[in-house]
């Protein structure tokens, strides 16, 4: 049998059959691209993002806004409603709205989350026309995460009055409730529990109500005034915002003797700058009137609690005149027991007895020391002119 063979312009029939098919993939591939236009070109509104996530948000708290541009590509559409829809509506809220849209313009909605529970939540964002359609939609999710505990610290962390002898009047404690974060607070004082004492009593408080921010105090009185013999215990709560009671252990011994001496206690810190002089007054030999002594150091030292920079204050009239200071420690940072030493010279300009003072202040302008001069002059004898002295600082 004779093989037979089609051609058509130099091209055989296997040639023909595949740029047949060729062309039909082409003609389907313009039809869905052309589809596509037309869903496009249909569509009156779409929002840009399509999603929004909101990420961790604290229960009962409020997000910042997600924005949202609406793209009103209608040439008719100008009347939309925005609303949210969902299982977690509830959760998100439409800030700002596109009520009155422009036809061919885009205008701006805003939605705020505010999580009513600790777990993921999600709705949707959508967009209806004047008949209630839905015209496009928006994927709204977010997750609320529980608040951070409180931390409140009581000053001091356990209160016990130790013994007191019936009759013998009521000791009174002030408590600071103090704020440890990691948020400012607002606290609730919920007083003594049911089964404390009624020994201990709560004489004045100033926490009710109260925003404390991260390391602010309220202070609360409490008496002790028992009745019967024997040990008395209470416990004293103070609530935070999210309703969470901190407690504090009350104790106190109620005896028909005299109670135990405690033991001495230390004295309270100095409270304040308070800068010491040694010696003080500082007390010059006689000197020849216009003639500089040697220098005499004087000991600076921080007996307070406190820190500070020193300053020298203007010198009275006689300080200025008659006695030289050198200025060693102005400026010098005090911690507490830290010292500086510091030189003055006697210049009598006069034959008499000369006094005067030295003022020194803290960072704030408080005098905090004084340093007191005093000197005598003998004037040169007949005859004799005082050499030039060298003019120290000062």
């Amino acid at each position: 049998m004779r093989e037979l063979n089609f051609t058509l312009a130099g091209l055989s029939e296997e040639d023909l059959r595949g740029h047949r098919d060729h062309s039909r993939g082409r003609a389907a591939a313009l039809l869905v691209i052309l589809a596509s236009l037309l869903v496009l070109a249909g569509r009156p509104a779409r929002l840009e993002p399509e999603s929004r996530d909101f990420g961790d948000q604290e229960v009962g708290l409020s997000s910042d806004v997600a924005k949202f541009t609406l793209v009103n590509s209608s040439a008719v559409l100008s009347t939309i409603e925005v609303a949210i829809e969902g299982d977690d509506s509830a959760d998100f809220a439409v800030e700002r709205d596109c009520s009155d849209a422009a036809v061919n313009a885009a205008c701006e909605l805003a939605v705020r989350f505010t999580p009513v529970t600790s777990q993921r939540r999600s709705a949707r964002l959508v967009v209806l026309d004047a008949r209630g359609r839905a015209l496009v939609s928006g994927e709204l999710i977010g997750t609320g995460v529980l608040p951070p505990p409180r931390i409140i610290k009581f000053d001091p962390p356990q209160l016990d009055f130790g013994e007191l002898e019936l009759g013998q009047g009521r000791p009174t404690t002030t408590v600071r409730v103090i704020n440890g974060g990691p948020k400012a607070l607002q606290a609730t004082f919920d007083g003594m529990s049911e089964d404390s004492s009624p020994a201990f009593t709560v004489l004045d408080e100033a926490c009710t109500t109260k925003v404390l921010e991260v390391g602010g105090a309220c202070t609360a009185k409490v008496g002790f005034d028992p009745k019967t013999v024997g040990r008395h215990v209470a416990t004293f709560s103070v609530s935070d915002d999210l309703g969470v009671a901190h407690s504090l252990e009350i104790a106190g011994m109620a005896t028909k003797r005299p109670p135990k001496p405690l033991p001495p206690s230390r004295p309270p810190p100095r409270r304040g700058d308070a800068l010491v002089f040694s010696p003080n007054p500082m007390i010059f030999a006689a000197q020849r009137t216009g003639e500089i002594s040697l220098p005499q150091l004087v000991t600076l030292k921080n007996a307070s609690n406190s820190k500070f920079t020193v300053s020298y204050a203007a010198l009275d009239d006689a300080s200025t005149t008659h006695f030289i200071l050198g200025r060693l420690c102005e400026g010098f940072f005090f911690l507490p027991g830290s010292t500086c030493g510091e030189e003055v010279r006697y210049r009598p300009q006069s034959g008499s007895a000369h006094r005067g003072e030295i003022s020194i202040r803290n960072e704030s302008g408080k005098v905090i020391g004084t340093l007191k001069l005093e000197g005598s002059s003998e004037a040169a004898p007949e005859g004799v002119v005082p050499a030039p002295q060298p003019m120290g600082p000062g």
